[in-house]
């Protein structure tokens, strides 16, 4: 890994670990997750601005259905696993207020 893509990483890593003020996002986390998502799209083969990180896995999962319709058409249905993180789960079963059918497979 190049030096400043580890160097990127360790900062985010870091700020991550040392947060205790609301005001870290706007103060650092914005640019730093925009240079991180870089590296990454680099290593990907993308474009700079095509991959974003995300705090953890409940924000990311809430970002893409956001961009979705899912209530829209004949495929309503969600199929998720009780495997996931518990709040993944959350995340899917408010979709239902739009008319998604959410199982969750055992």
């Amino acid at each position: 890994m190049p030096r400043a893509a580890r160097r990127a990483l360790l900062t985010y890593v870091d700020l991550w670990e040392r947060q205790v003020r609301e005001d870290v996002w706007t103060e650092h986390w914005w640019e730093l997750s925009a240079e991180v998502g870089d590296l990454i799209a680099r290593v990907l083969g993308g474009r700079p601005g095509t991959v974003q990180v995300q705090p953890n896995t409940s924000v990311a999962l809430s970002t893409v259905i956001s961009c979705l319709d899912l209530g829209a058409g004949r495929r309503r249905k969600v199929v998720t696993s009780a495997l996931d993180f518990p709040t993944t789960g959350y995340v899917w079963q408010a979709q239902g207020r739009s008319g998604v059918e959410v199982t969750i497979d055992p």
